[in-house]
């Protein structure tokens, strides 16, 4: 059963499209930034799919064999109550996919982290889980718990996003492409393009100018285990003299993307990507 159909079949409780339309629009990407939300989906072939809100406490639960979930009305009304009093510390990633969850994780599935406010990345970090949902040619598309969406190629190279208010509408860089892939090494000068959505709306073209380098073997240790990889880094320069610069952890002998740090726009910044599964 695909994602799609889980997400829209009505079990005894469960919210419809429109309600959960409703309740998703109470909390805008800002509120993603600074800690109000953020998810983790953990989706397996035959086990629960659970989407999880800062605060500890499962919002939902869906049977993936039957579709039938419900959705806890103690946890409906603390969501809400969350909104008139401060955030609580939410759940590392650690604390949610322990050993026997991920255990049960058989499907691709990713961690995706936002930049802190300083930049970096730390335990500060939001955080959501991402289930492959389905995919058109080298294009994959991955779903979080509360609906939000990322595309990636098949190796993890960001493409867009939806959900997060200022997405990025497409991504392109080939010669990068080329690089993860093998068709093309050492030092290459390259461009990249991006298109997002700026405070009105409108698509918003960006082109930077970048040089990419392979940096050698390195390895990467995520909860899954230690991968060997080697490491190749973009850093790209803006229209306006902002510096970026994205990092690739791809497996050695392959082209998985184990882990990067990938620049999305001026709003959302750069972001974590950590391949599970």
């Amino acid at each position: 059963m695909s994602i799609k159909s889980l997400l829209q079949r009505a079990g005894p409780i469960l919210l419809s499209n429109e309600a959960l339309g409703r309740v998703s629009a109470m909390w805008p990407h800002k509120m993603v930034r600074y800690g109000l939300l953020a998810g983790v989906m953990a989706l397996t072939a035959c086990g629960p799919l659970y989407s999880y809100r800062s605060g500890g406490e499962a919002a939902a639960q869906v049977d993936a064999g039957t579709g039938a979930g419900t959705v806890g009305l103690r946890g409906l009304t603390t969501s809400v109550a969350s909104l008139f009093r401060p955030p609580q510390p939410q759940p590392r990633p650690e604390q949610v996919l322990t050993p026997e969850a991920l255990a049960q994780i058989q499907q691709p599935f990713l961690l995706m982290f936002f930049g802190e406010a300083g930049g970096g990345f730390g335990p500060t970090s939001n955080w959501g889980g991402f289930a492959e949902a389905g995919f058109n040619g080298d294009v994959v598309t991955w779903v979080e718990g509360s609906a939000r969406t990322i595309s990636t190629t098949r190796g993890g190279l960001l493409l867009a996003t939806r959900g997060y208010g200022r997405d990025l509408m497409t991504a392109r860089a080939d010669r990068l492409q080329a690089v993860i892939s093998g068709r093309s090494g050492g030092a290459q000068r390259a461009l990249r393009v991006h298109r997002f959505l700026d405070g009105e709306n409108a698509i918003v073209t960006a082109s930077l100018v970048c040089r990419i380098t392979n940096q050698g073997p390195s390895s990467v240790r995520l909860l899954t285990g230690i991968f060997a990889t080697r490491q190749i880094e973009e850093a790209c320069l803006l229209a306006d003299g902002t510096e970026v610069i994205n990092r690739y952890w791809v497996d050695l002998g392959g082209t998985t993307i184990r882990q990067s740090e990938q620049w999305v726009s001026p709003e959302i910044g750069s972001v974590r990507l950590q391949r599970l599964r």
